[in-house]
């Protein structure tokens, strides 16, 4: 790792600045920020002596850090009047980081996490890809299947061409109906509802009875 430079050049310097990894390829850039730059979007990249990556889209601001348990997590577009206030959401100077839930140890996650602008559009928001609706109901009952106790929906997955799987949100449409959807386009197969050696049941009726593993063939 001898004698290579690290050079760092961005949109709101005028110089660009390079600093010298040590023998184990670490290195230290001291870099002058702005404040907050509302509106303003910035650009830099960084690279060595064998090439370089480039970053768009970078604004200046504070960072917030939301935490809790997993049962607290609620998702915007479950809300009541959720048309209401995702329109009122609708700011390109506020960003969100989505992490993808890891759902038991040693679970493959096939998505990476991302930042995306809070905005009408956003995939965050506005499910808009593989949707697939599941329809419940209870045996000789016109009544409701689904209990309002379901709270947040997780243990879905969906199989693809190839075999492997992703992970598929879901979101109560009403008693009775649930739209699973992917963050990206994919050819689904199958999809499948707590399909691991361990999950948390998310499912159950107006009887108080939770769901059981299943798995539904796509055509």
């Amino acid at each position: 790792m001898k004698n290579i430079f690290i050079t760092f050049s961005c949109s709101w310097l005028a110089k660009k600045i390079t600093a010298k990894c040590d023998d184990s390829g670490n290195f230290i850039l001291r870099v002058k920020t702005l404040n907050a730059t509302p509106v303003k979007q910035h650009t830099f990249s960084i690279a060595d002596n064998t090439g370089a990556v480039g970053y768009s889209d970078v604004v200046f601001g504070e960072v917030w850090l939301a935490g809790g348990q997993s049962n607290m997590a609620f998702e915007l577009k479950k809300s009541k009047d959720v048309g209401k206030y995702i329109e009122e959401s609708n700011n390109e100077n506020i960003r969100f980081y989505y992490a993808p839930h890891i759902y038991y140890e040693g679970y493959k996650v096939k998505e990476k996490g991302r930042w995306v602008k809070s905005s009408v559009g956003t995939d965050l928001n506005v499910p808009n890809n593989n949707r697939i609706i599941l329809s419940f109901s209870i045996f000789d009952s016109e009544g409701p299947a689904l209990s309002k106790d379901c709270g947040e929906l997780g243990g879905f997955e969906a199989m693809l061409d190839d075999g492997s799987t992703v992970v598929m949100k879901a979101v109560l449409l009403d008693k009775n109906k649930i739209e699973l959807y992917c963050d990206d386009a994919y050819q689904v197969k199958q999809v499948r509802y707590g399909w691991a050696n361990y999950f948390e049941p998310c499912l159950v009726n107006t009887e108080g009875l939770y769901a059981s593993p299943f798995r539904v063939n796509i055509e």
